[in-house]
């Protein structure tokens, strides 16, 4: 009986352990989302399906976060999988496909819209809530000239405890965005020119402890061509 007492009260100690990871204040762990994609604009829908029908292939996309503010997200389809590793001590999101040897550094210091027109987003917290399954989401809005960005969250899930590990990561507004969440999102709707919304929605998530050696790069060469090309990003190849 004592055996039998102790067996189930280090299996409710180990459950609530992961329990309160996943409340905790600097959560690390996994989050995969279902990738879902619409039309807005009943005119335009024939001419996009097929972009359409591609992007739905892209399944589900998983981030793996660590504490110190990088991750791994890894998108799969049925035809490859496309994977981005970001190094936070260096602010550049590296995103690679397993069919192809082009590799891109994205520097998330640039908002684009605002580099190149000099014009800043909108960022409020909108006063309606959103249910989805156990969660009560607030929702933040980012609005650009070129698209909105509605981020929801649960402030009792997936804390960042010091969104300032993230300052300066303006791509997408991710640090204005968690300075007023303190919490990774739930849902993520994208829409772009009124025409098109993909939203990724949480299906799974785990508290498992992030692997540093996700972060391992490939050895790169800068493709020459391509140097200044693009105000946010440099392109590279794999060196072997």
């Amino acid at each position: 009986m004592y055996k039998l007492m102790t067996k189930i009260f280090v299996q409710t100690m180990f459950l609530t352990f992961c329990t309160m990871n996943l409340f905790s204040q600097s959560f690390e762990g996994t989050l995969r989302y279902k990738i879902n994609v619409e039309t807005l604009d009943d005119y335009l829908s024939e001419e996009i399906g097929d972009i359409e029908d591609m992007i739905e292939k892209e399944d589900t996309i998983t981030f793996l976060y660590s504490k110190r503010g990088d991750y791994v997200s890894v998108k799969r389809n049925e035809d490859n999988i496309n994977w981005d590793v970001y190094i936070n001590k260096d602010k550049v999101l590296y995103s690679l496909s397993d069919d192809s040897e082009i590799i891109t550094a994205l520097d998330v210091g640039i908002d684009l819209e605002e580099k190149l027109f000099g014009i800043k987003p909108s960022i409020k917290l909108l006063e309606k809530k959103h249910k989805y399954e156990e969660f009560e989401c607030n929702i933040v809005e980012v609005e650009w000239k070129t698209g909105i960005y509605r981020y929801f969250y649960d402030s009792l899930y997936f804390k960042v405890d010091d969104p300032d590990i993230y300052k300066g990561y303006n791509y997408d507004q991710w640090y204005n965005y968690l300075k007023i969440s303190k919490s990774l999102p739930v849902i993520i709707e994208k829409e772009s020119g009124g025409f098109l919304k993909v939203t990724y929605s949480l299906i799974q998530y785990s508290d498992k402890k992030f692997n540093d050696e996700l972060l391992t790069l490939p050895k790169m060469k800068e493709v020459e061509e391509m140097k200044n090309f693009y105000p946010n990003k440099r392109i590279f190849y794999m060196d072997e």
